[in-house]
């Protein structure tokens, strides 16, 4: 023994306790990954016996694919085949079985409250809370609420105290000459998240002589108008089509297009929808993320990750088909992407960037391969688009896989630069609308802002356009081409949202503070705040609409009684209790009087009512 390794020996023998203790946690960290690596290898590779039988199998019928040539060239090709699988199968044949990501397709009708539905022995109902899968066209029917909710996320629609026939419960993905639904009477809103292009199926409303569809947004719809609440909907009539913008309706009847109010947009029942939608899309992405962890496998956070990579190449090239070996290119590329969903979800968007230029990389490659391979991706794409293109909004940990997608399908052509832009756009412009809401920090939201504006459309200058067309007669409007239209329908969307930003901004302004933002609001997208002075026939039409609410509320306070005397009684006490004017009083008891006139028996009412209208004058 020489004399360094006795030394050696000697210092480790006489180290004291605390050095000991360095020197074993030392060798334990050198130790331990090796271990953990092992470990985590072991028990992810190892499969049951009936996998080993299956991957035999596959293994046998891929070997017999194999083209006719020399018999020296086959023997060294099936040798080499023969080590590299064994090599593979030794260490993971779990590869081979990857499994796929698909979406849990069905259509499922929820009961908020009780509702009447159709089946093969008639009529049912189906109790508060309850829910069934539909299987087949069905009527449904409720005094109550209802929900239809497409379980692969393309969508949902609510029923209020109405009577609907569920007529097509296909996926959106494919395209469908029967409307979704047929609305018989009642309300509705459709929350669409299919992507919008030429490929897919929206969800379509038929009402009265009326087809609405809704590719992805907010719509509610009944059988005498159309609201747009959120992106667009285009409403097919007998002999027009009209798109509506955000805060747009149509009067079906006369096909009369109006801006909602502010208090229309802001009414009770449609927050509280908007709500609903805001929550479904939160359960989508949610249930986006378990099925990407369920389906990842190993991901780039793990020592065994090249193990997978390693078997998948094996895997491409032990495939002699040609079209299966497209198929295994094709999953490859999709296995990138789930990687990146499940890396997105862990905060590790760094590797997820990795996986997702992986993913478009694979994408092009499949593309430019053969028309078998254009077709494939092109059917990926659009598979992975339907899934997230609508539901992720741009405040989400996975947006990015949306980027992707679009990014992606303009390199494809499913959709245009502009059209990817406009998306974007949109996105954005509702991200920072929820910052603005939620009050967050003023150099945050003017960053945003900055950033924000110089993508805003520019404006059609409507009047170059008519002497364009040298004539003062044109009707501008029918002249716009189709893009000048989408221009304009653009234009429109983008104007609504900044003009709520810009109400919520003063909205939480300090009165009489300068708020920067909200000027430049209004400069960048020429918005007028100020509400204009409402006309003479603005205000009489108001007074009216405010009488006889007015009046039907004291009507059911009246008839609570049965009494004439108590009827009259009671609505003297509510007039004087509201201290109305002489001459609002006046205008309320002759509404009174009026509605009352058609009903019998309401005589010794009318007298107590003229009694008083003559010591009101």
């Amino acid at each position: 023994m020489t004399n360094n390794l006795q030394q050696r020996l000697h210092r480790e023998l006489t180290a004291s306790e605390d050095q000991k203790a360095r020197i074993f946690s030392s060798m334990k960290q050198s130790i331990a990954p090796k271990q953990t690596l092992w470990s985590e290898v072991r028990d992810f590779l190892s499969p049951p016996a009936d996998t080993s039988i299956v991957l035999w199998q596959q293994i046998k019928d891929r070997l017999q694919e194999a083209p006719r040539s020399s018999f020296g060239w086959r023997i060294a090709k099936w040798s080499t085949a023969f080590v590299l699988i064994a090599a593979v199968v030794k260490v993971s044949p779990v590869f081979f079985l990857a499994p796929t990501t698909t979406a849990n397709d069905g259509v499922m009708l929820i009961a908020t409250d009780d509702v009447i539905y159709h089946s093969d022995s008639g009529f049912k109902t189906l109790e508060k809370g309850g829910q069934i899968l539909l299987t087949k066209a069905t009527q449904i029917s409720s005094d109550g609420s209802f929900s239809i909710l497409w379980l692969n996320g393309e969508g949902v629609i609510r029923g209020k105290n109405a009577d609907i026939v569920v007529q097509d419960l296909a996926s959106r993905k494919t395209s469908s000459n029967q409307s979704t639904v047929k609305l018989l009477e009642g309300d509705l809103w459709v929350q669409g998240l299919v992507l919008d292009n030429d490929n897919n199926s929206p969800f379509s409303v038929q009402v009265n002589e009326n087809l609405v569809t809704v590719h992805d947004g907010s719509v509610a719809i009944n059988t005498e108008s159309v609201a747009v609440h959120d992106r667009r909907a285009t409403i097919y009539g007998k002999n027009t089509i009209t798109t509506l913008a955000y805060h747009q309706s149509l009067i079906l009847a006369d096909n009369t297009v109006n801006t909602l109010s502010t208090a229309e947009k802001n009414a009770e029942d449609v927050l509280e929808q908007l709500k609903k939608d805001a929550v479904h899309k939160n359960e989508i992405a949610l249930r986006l993320q378990e099925h990407f962890q369920a389906n990842v496998g190993i991901t780039h956070d793990s020592g065994a990750h090249f193990l997978k990579r390693v078997a998948e190449e094996v895997d491409e090239f032990l495939t002699f088909d040609r079209e299966a070996k497209l198929q295994k290119q094709a999953q490859q590329a999709q296995n990138r992407y789930v990687e990146a969903g499940v890396l997105l979800a862990d905060n590790q968007a760094d590797k997820a960037m990795e996986s997702l230029q992986e993913y478009q990389e694979r994408l092009i490659a499949l593309q430019q391969d053969s028309p078998e391979g254009e077709q494939l991706a092109s059917e990926q794409l659009a598979a992975n688009a339907n899934t997230v293109a609508n539901v992720l909004p741009s405040d989400t940990t996975l947006y990015p896989l949306k980027d992707a997608l679009l990014d992606a399908s303009t390199i494809e052509g499913s959709l245009s630069a502009d059209d990817v832009h406009k998306i974007k756009l949109i996105d954005d412009l509702e991200e920072f609308t929820i910052a603005v809401k939620e009050q967050q920090d003023e150099t945050i939201l003017q960053k945003q802002w900055v950033a924000l504006k110089d993508r805003l459309p520019q404006p059609i200058d409507k009047k170059a356009k008519e002497d364009e067309l040298e004539t003062e007669a044109v009707v501008f409007e029918k002249e716009l081409t189709p893009t000048e239209e989408e221009a304009v329908l653009f234009e429109q969307d983008v104007q609504s949202i900044l003009t709520d930003v810009a109400l919520t901004v003063k909205e939480n302004s300090d009165e009489g503070k300068r708020n920067t933002l909200l000027e430049s609001l209004e400069e960048v997208a020429q918005i007028n705040l100020e509400e204009p002075e409402p006309t003479e026939e603005q205000k009489q039409a108001e007074v009216i609409v405010k009488t006889k609410t007015v009046a039907d509320t004291l009507l059911e306070n009246m008839k609570v009684y049965s009494e004439p005397n108590s009827q009259v009684n009671q609505l003297l006490l509510d007039l004087r209790e509201q201290d109305y004017s002489p001459e609002a009083k006046g205008r309320i008891l002759k509404e009174i009087d009026r509605i009352l006139a058609e009903e019998p028996d309401s005589q010794k009412v009318r007298a107590g009512i003229r009694k008083e209208m003559i010591n009101n004058q």
